[in-house]
């Protein structure tokens, strides 16, 4: 059982490394402590409210649930710490979910373009 677990990390590496993206981790907006990190983020519609396995139609709601994964080789997340991506693609962590062997998932708030001003982002390229 323990190859089959091996496997799965190695792949769950692999994927990290290749679907991530660079970004910068501050424990608090404004803060000059940032770390960079490499993280996935997901952002995707889902549908909210209706039972499954049930085609009764019941009402339904779309709802965007932005989520980022980070390797906790790189860093554990804390609650209302800021990961900012890109120039007005920054997120604020809202809860931390239980750890998933070499990752953790944290459900995010993306600011708005007006808040995400000013918050420093990773130099890709540079």
């Amino acid at each position: 059982m323990g190859a089959v677990r091996d496997k799965l990390r190695r792949a769950r590496n692999v994927l990290h490394e290749r679907m991530s993206v660079p970004a910068l981790y501050m424990p608090m907006a404004g803060s000059k402590s940032q770390a960079l990190i490499t993280v996935r983020v997901h952002e995707s519609w889902r549908a909210l409210g209706d039972l499954k396995g049930t085609n009764f139609n019941y009402a339904e709601v779309e709802d965007i649930t932005p989520r980022i994964v980070f390797l906790l080789s790189e860093l554990r997340p804390q609650r209302n710490a800021y990961v900012s991506v890109g120039p007005g693609e920054v997120y604020r962590i809202d809860v931390v979910l239980p750890d998933d062997d070499i990752t953790v998932t944290a459900k995010v708030v993306k600011l708005s373009a007006a808040e995400a001003k000013g918050f420093p982002f990773p130099e890709v390229g540079a």
